[in-house]
């Protein structure tokens, strides 16, 4: 079994009432990565709202990040809302010693038996080859032996010391260990890059993600999943960010946005705001 299956695996203890394991592998300083959460409490409303069948996959998900949890076990209470032919929904609450950690809710089906309508206007923006590419090298962050993030290598060198122009962040994404990207991986890989916004800044700390939104487009084809990150605006010290993910054969399969607070030093917080209101009104 690949890390993330195992460090995500869910087991239901009553009906609508599931419990999971925080492994320590996937915390960046002191928490676990949010997208890690994301995809244990979308893995458990996907196995509930299959009723024995394989599980359902995410469609369109919205986690709200309610406090940080730890290592160790979580219960996962769900709510089915409505069980459809195509679609069906439900919220979720994952509690550890009686706190709320997060909140989930979102629509779930079987895409392969999905049919409807399409078109695609989605351009692939330039990118650099993946050999271009950089690894992002944090210390002490478990998280990043479990992922392979190769950063575009003139934004790694601006994550660094900051003056990008655009609040941007490009690069690849895939399992440390080769597991194949699916469903719930991009769940975890809208949340595992540095935030575009530090590409104006340099690192500003911890900047934790009140929610977050992924809506999953197409099954990833193999090999590395490409990303890019974008924010226009911070307002009252909210920050927001869209992402877009597109697999090796150009395939746009999923798009993300969240909301995230920056705890911007007192004594930067000026010179913050400048950069972001300049970049803004460019």
């Amino acid at each position: 079994m690949y890390k993330f299956d195992q460090d995500t695996a869910v087991r239901s203890i009553l009906p609508n009432f599931w419990q999971g394991n925080v492994s320590k592998d996937w915390f960046l300083r002191v928490a676990p990565n949010g997208g890690y959460m994301f995809a244990m409490a979308a893995r458990a409303m996907g196995q509930a709202l299959s009723q024995g069948e394989e599980g359902c996959d995410p469609v369109s998900l919205t986690a709200n990040f309610i406090a940080p949890a730890t290592q160790g076990m979580v219960d996962i209470d769900i709510m089915p809302l409505r069980q459809g032919r195509r679609f069906s929904q439900a919220t979720a609450i994952v509690k550890q010693n009686g706190q709320a950690c997060l909140q989930l809710s979102g629509s779930f089906g079987h895409f392969d038996k999905l049919k409807g309508a399409q078109c695609s206007e989605f351009i692939a923006p330039g990118m650099p080859s993946i050999k271009a590419c950089k690894k992002q090298q944090m210390p002490n962050m478990p998280f990043q032996q479990q992922v392979d993030i190769r950063l575009a290598s003139e934004d790694l060198e601006y994550y660094s010391s900051g003056g990008k122009r655009e609040m941007e962040i490009r690069g690849y994404v895939r399992f440390a260990d080769g597991r194949p990207a699916d469903f719930l991986s991009l769940l975890l890989f809208a949340d595992a890059f540095p935030r575009a916004l530090m590409m104006r800044t340099g690192p500003i700390g911890w900047i934790p993600t009140m929610d977050l939104t992924v809506q999953c487009l197409a099954m990833p084809a193999p090999g590395f999943i490409a990303a890019r990150f974008q924010s226009v605006k911070l307002a009252k010290g909210i920050l927001e960010e869209r992402g877009e993910m597109w697999d090796s054969n150009g395939t746009l399969v999923a798009v993300c946005r969240q909301a995230a607070v920056p705890r911007v030093p007192a004594q930067c917080s000026e010179q913050l705001s400048q950069k972001v209101t300049i970049a803004h009104v460019a």
